[in-house]
């Protein structure tokens, strides 16, 4: 049975060298049940070593953890009897067809037959394996040998599910459906520990979000504090009437002002969102550059920064600090 604990994960200290190198390097977090908790950082930040550890496949070097209110020095079999874990290497037969590859994970977990049907059926509708279910693994596109791969996780009662960057190779239409799912596990009490390089899909799900960098912690908080904690990073959004214009207009902003830090055009639309030192000083000039040049503006407004742009302060700051 399941040890009573309102957190998930427990890791006080938790460190994993190997050799010289510190890939985890005192890294102290809970995660609260039927929570999403991202854990975020750049390609060798320490991501998937933590995971190694807290799956128990490594051991740590120094520190300790709990998982679903089990020592993962002691209690091994215990977690993996009661966890998922989604790595990013590929883990199935690729001879196997689809079908047979869901009905051999269902009775690895000892899942009554019926119930596997039923948990089957429900899978490959929610991502998009229907046509795909006679089909060998091998002749599936990366993207639905990902869906599959995710989807296994989902068949039996884990109490914590480990992703690491599960929506990679996924469309934008399989990953908005798959966010949305989490979305929905977590609110029946499923908790999920959620790695991915993509900020918006964190921005949008996880409920907290640890930053890790070279082995280290260095920021965990909601998505929302984080971005008030930087307040000062404050851009100007405009949205022109004319996809016509928008170019022009985005030429024409180095003559507004040369304390521009930051300037970009939003993918798909006519939105133009710029960080400045000065944003109220900003939408002055703008407006006469806007009514000079005879653009038609849809609206323009002074914004708060993104997550994405903190996570950058955030990294950046901890360089200039010696934290890395």
């Amino acid at each position: 049975m399941t040890k009573s604990t309102d957190e998930a994960i427990i890791s006080e200290g938790l460190s994993k060298y190997y050799g010289q190198v510190r890939a985890v390097d005192d890294v102290s977090f809970a995660v609260k049940r039927g929570e999403i908790f991202g854990f975020l950082g750049l390609n060798g930040a320490g991501k998937s070593t933590t995971i190694k550890v807290l799956s128990t496949l490594v051991p740590p070097t120094r520190g300790s953890a709990t998982v679903v209110g089990y020592d993962i020095a002691k209690d091994g079999f215990e977690i993996r009897k009661r966890i998922g874990v989604v790595q990013q290497q590929e883990s199935y037969d690729r001879n196997l067809t689809v079908t047979a590859s869901l009905r051999l994970y269902a009775s690895l977990w000892n899942v009554d037959n019926d119930e596997a049907s039923m948990r089957i059926n429900f899978l490959v509708e929610k991502f998009g394996l229907k046509d795909s279910l006679n089909r060998k693994i091998r002749w599936l596109s990366f993207g639905l040998r990902r869906r599959l791969q995710v989807a296994r996780e989902f068949l039996h009662d884990a109490e914590l599910l480990i992703l690491d960057e599960p929506t990679v190779g996924m469309d934008v239409l399989a990953r908005h459906m798959f966010l949305e799912f989490c979305r929905e596990q977590a609110a029946k009490g499923k908790t999920i520990f959620y790695t991915t390089h993509i900020v918006s899909e964190a921005e949008y799900i996880c409920d907290r979000i640890a930053l890790i960098h070279h082995g280290k912690i260095i920021a965990l908080d909601s998505p929302e504090e984080l971005k008030k904690k930087y307040t000062d990073m404050k851009g100007v959004s405009v949205i022109l009437r004319k996809n016509s214009d928008v170019q022009a207009f985005f030429m024409a902003l180095d003559a507004v002002s040369k304390n521009l830090q930051k300037k970009e055009i939003v993918n798909g639309s006519n939105e133009i969102r710029i960080v400045s030192q000065d944003p109220f000083r900003l939408v002055s000039d703008l407006s006469e550059l806007l009514q000079s040049q005879r653009f038609e503006v849809e609206s323009i407004s002074v914004t708060g920064p993104s997550l994405e742009e903190v996570i950058v302060r955030l990294l950046g700051d901890s360089q200039i600090k010696g934290e890395i």
